[in-house]
């Protein structure tokens, strides 16, 4: 009578009756009372990566598709002649000098700028005589023999 006691026992704990109950989330180290460690949980991630419908894009590189936006908060401009606009932020955007002939115009990334100097594309829609740029962590100076309403088209990205 024992031994079929301690068989049953055995056969219930085999099937998961009588047990603790675990979470049905594929993570196995998820149960009540766990406490996991930084190995489990990554673990557990890597094993949801499929909820997601796609593969995330990795820091050694991958490819991606289709229009990629950038929001945020429009730099501000200083001696950039009278009345002079910007349109877009950090990222880019279009910057037209305003009236007086200015020879400069100073773009002053918002919110601080970036941690390091970004890489920065800017090109003169119509190009002055001369035109010349400088980029530091919190602006572009840009330089150019003095033409009223010029309009400037910038790209800038984080350096690594």
């Amino acid at each position: 009578m024992k031994k079929i006691g301690l068989l049953l026992v055995a056969i219930l704990l085999a099937i998961g009756i009588g047990g603790s109950a675990r979470a049905q989330s594929g993570c196995a180290a998820l149960y009540y009372g766990n406490v996991l460690t930084a190995a489990q949980w990554n673990n557990c991630f890597q094993q949801k990566q499929d909820t997601l419908g796609f593969t995330p894009l990795n820091t050694n590189g991958g490819y991606m598709r289709g229009a990629l936006g950038f929001t945020g908060d429009a730099p501000g401009l200083s001696s950039c002649g009278t009345a002079p606009s910007i349109s877009g932020n950090n990222f880019g955007g279009t910057i037209t000098t305003g009236t007086g002939s200015p020879t400069g115009c100073t773009m002053t990334f918002a919110n601080g700028g970036w941690s390091g100097a970004p890489k920065c594309i800017v090109s003169w829609r119509t190009r002055p005589a001369t035109a010349n740029y400088a980029v530091s962590t919190t602006a572009i100076t840009l330089t150019q023999t003095g033409t009223s309403s010029a309009v400037i088209d910038y790209y800038c990205f984080p350096t690594q």
